[in-house]
C-alpha cells in the first residue's frame, strides 16, 4: 500500500461499509515479500516483509527492525561454568529449564546449610577430629610458638644438634652437662644463681676481745651494699661498730655502718638494718669495739654484703 496523507485520494473498488468493519481483530494482512525500501520522510514509518519471511519496520532515520525478533518464546537462553580451576555447578538446560549440581558435604567434617534470610549457602567447619589431622606432615624449620592438645606427658628427647643454642649444652639426651667453656663464658642464665654469685661473706675471730680492738674485716673493689651481720660471743659482751675507710688511709677512722655501736652476747646478734649500709667502691670494711664487759675470751664477727 503506498504512502497516504491527507492531500492523497484513494480509490476504491467494490468496497462496502460491512468490508471496512470487518477489518478487525479476526482480520489478517498480507504483504508482499520485497527487497528494503528507501527510506521514508522524516516522522514516517514503512511496514514491509522479506524474502526472509520476516515483517520489518524502517523509520524516517533509516533504521531497520526486525519485528518478529523475540517471537515464539524469547532467546534460546544457556548457561555455562566460568573460571579455570575447580568445580562447576551447572549440570544441564532441559527446555526451559536450568538445571544446577547441589552442593553436598561430603563428611561431618564440613557442614553445608541453606541461609534463606541472608540468600546464602553458608560452608563450615564441622566436627575434625585429631584422627583426620593423620595425614598431617611433622613441622620443619624455625617457629616460635609450640601448640600442645591437653596436658601431654613430656619425655626426656634425644638432641641432635644444638649448634644454634646459646647456652652450649652437649649433644645428648637431656641436654647433657655444661663444659668449662660455656661456665667461663658466663652462660649461665639463672637469677638465684646471679644473686649467690653476687654476695659476699666477711668473718673474723678474735680471742680475749678488748675495748680497743680494731681488725680490717676486708676490701671491698665494686660498689657494694650491706645486708647483714652477726656476732657472737662464748660470755659476756662486746659492743662494736664497723666503719667505711678510704683505700688510701685503712688506718684512719672512717664512716659507721650504725649511728650506734651494737652488742654482741653470747646468746649471738644478728643485725639486717644499717643506717649507712652502701659502700662505695674501693674500701676497706674494718670492725672497732668500743666497750668489753663480762671478760669474754671469744668473739667472732661475719659480715654479709652484695655487689652492687
Amino acid at each position: 500500500m503506498p504512502l497516504t496523507n491527507n492531500s492523497d485520494s484513494l480509490v476504491t473498488r467494490n468496497l462496502s461499509v460491512e468490508d471496512a468493519l470487518r477489518l478487525g481483530d479476526d482480520t489478517a494482512l498480507s504483504f508482499q515479500e520485497m527487497a528494503a525500501p528507501a527510506t521514508p520522510p522524516s516522522g514516517s514509518l514503512l511496514t514491509y516483509a522479506k524474502a526472509d519471511g520476516k515483517l520489518y519496520a524502517k523509520n524516517g532515520a533509516g533504521t531497520e527492525y526486525d519485528l518478529t525478533a523475540g517471537a515464539g518464546g524469547g532467546e534460546a537462553n544457556t548457561a555455562s561454568n566460568q573460571g579455570v580451576g575447580g568445580v562447576g555447578v551447572f549440570h544441564s538446560k532441559v527446555g526451559v529449564d536450568l538445571q544446577f549440581k547441589k552442593l553436598n558435604a561430603g563428611s561431618a567434617k564440613v557442614t553445608v546449610s541453606d541461609d534463606v534470610g541472608n540468600n546464602e549457602v553458608d560452608v563450615d567447619l564441622g566436627s575434625v577430629a585429631l584422627a583426620d589431622l593423620s595425614d598431617v606432615t611433622a613441622k620443619s624449620g624455625t617457629g616460635s610458638t609450640v601448640l600442645m592438645q591437653g596436658s601431654p606427658t613430656l619425655t626426656t628427647p634425644v638432641i641432635a644438634d644444638l649448634s644454634s643454642a646459646t647456652h652450649s649444652h652437649q649433644n645428648a639426651a637431656g641436654g647433657g652437662t655444661l663444659d668449662a667453656a660455656a661456665i667461663a663464658a658466663g652462660m649461665l642464665d639463672s637469677a638465684r644463681l646471679a644473686a649467690k654469685n653476687k654476695t659476699v661473706a666477711k668473718m673474723i675471730y678474735i680471742e680475749n676481745p678488748t675495748a680497743t680492738d680494731s681488725f680490717p674485716l676486708g676490701y671491698v673493689p665494686d660498689a657494694a651494699t650491706c645486708v647483714a651481720v652477726r656476732a657472737q660471743t662464748n660470755t659476756g659482751t662486746v659492743d662494736f661498730n664497723i666503719e667505711k675507710r678510704a683505700k688510701t688511709s685503712p688506718f684512719s677512722a672512717g664512716t659507721d655502718i650504725w649511728t650506734a655501736d651494737k652488742q654482741a652476747t653470747s646468746a649471738g646478734l644478728e643485725q639486717l638494718s644499717f643506717d649507712s649500709g652502701a659502700v662505695s667502691a674501693d674500701r676497706w670494711l674494718q670492725f672497732a669495739a668500743s666497750a668489753v664487759s663480762g671478760t669474754p675470751t671469744k668473739l667472732v664477727i661475719s659480715l654479709v654484703y652484695t655487689i652492687d
